[in-house]
């Protein structure tokens, strides 16, 4: 089956306004605040009333309008029909993707949504709002911010500069992993939708996560990453796992346990030889490689 993919990104815009109109309505204000069971630490326990509005507005747009296609929202996972990820066509959306910073009031955190075809991210759109910023991509479209067509505006940096958010930097395994990579500078943010905007306007040359194997801790989602890779790898930057593998998303589950690599096209392959060498490291250690700073064993997925 085949869609209109402009139409797909004129209506994945609308829906984003949609939830940042939401979104802003409270921010700063007064509104219930709930605790997710579960998760390994307090950004991802947080959910605000924010979310739930976002997330009930973005079901009902998405699914009204593509009812042939699965729609995967964070707030709504646990509710997913059986056999979603055989889809052919697969919406992953974040409503408020920083909800940590929503409630702290810091301005990072937006709303991520992208659309995947047999698993290939095709489409994204990420917004903003307390920073009126938006990115969008379609494949084979261009890639733009706040309307312009964008793509990696510098080389890299000697050393480059690496972007994560502050919890991964306390974390033991991104230690070793900064120490291993000496950046110039660790810039540190909160939610990927600020991370990506801000490496597309040169905030920061790289910017990864560690997969499961390696890091053992919480996962991040399909729809942490789904619009994002999109939107980067049509503005020309390298986007992939942490293998070198192109980012596929759709089942058997919503976990990415695989790590990821968004770079400028330059580093690339400097880079994914240090994740390599340090993820075969990690693998010769084995179990007593961690350390207890690392991760709490209860944020241990399953």
């Amino acid at each position: 089956m085949s869609i209109d993919l402009a139409k797909a990104l004129d209506d994945a815009c609308r829906g984003a306004e949609i939830a940042c109109e939401l979104m802003m309505r409270t921010y700063r204000g007064d509104y219930e605040v709930y605790t997710k069971e579960g998760a390994g630490d307090r950004a991802g326990a947080v959910l605000t009333e924010a979310d739930l509005e976002c997330d009930r507005a973005l079901q009902h747009f998405f699914t009204s309008r593509y009812p042939g296609h699965a729609i995967v929202s964070e707030e709504s996972v646990g509710s997913l029909p059986e056999g979603w990820q055989e889809h052919e066509w697969i919406w992953f959306i974040d409503p408020i993707d920083g909800s940590l910073s929503y409630l702290e009031g810091t301005d990072n955190f937006g709303v991520s949504i992208g659309l995947t075809r047999r698993g290939e991210p095709l489409l994204g759109v990420l917004c903003n709002p307390a920073r009126g910023l938006r990115a969008w991509a379609v494949k084979g479209c261009g890639a733009f911010l706040n309307g312009l067509e964008t793509g990696p505006l510098a080389p890299a940096g000697e050393p480059p500069r690496l972007m994560l958010s502050s919890n991964q930097s306390k974390r033991y395994s991104y230690g070793k992993a900064i120490g291993i990579f000496a950046p110039r500078e660790v810039v540190m943010l909160e939610s990927v939708v600020t991370k990506t905007i801000r490496l597309l306007q040169d905030g920061a040359d790289y910017y990864f996560s560690l997969p499961h194997e390696v890091f053992g801790g919480g996962c991040p989602s399909a729809w942490d990453f789904a619009g994002s890779a999109a939107i980067l790898r049509e503005a020309g930057w390298f986007a992939a796992d942490i293998y070198g593998e192109p980012m596929r998303f759709g089942g058997p589950e919503t976990y990415w346990r695989r790590g990821h690599l968004f770079c400028k096209p330059e580093l690339s392959d400097a880079l994914l030889a240090q994740l390599g060498a340090f993820v075969q490291e990690r693998r010769q250690a084995g179990e007593a490689w961690f350390s207890d700073r690392d991760v709490d064993r209860t944020d241990l997925q399953p």
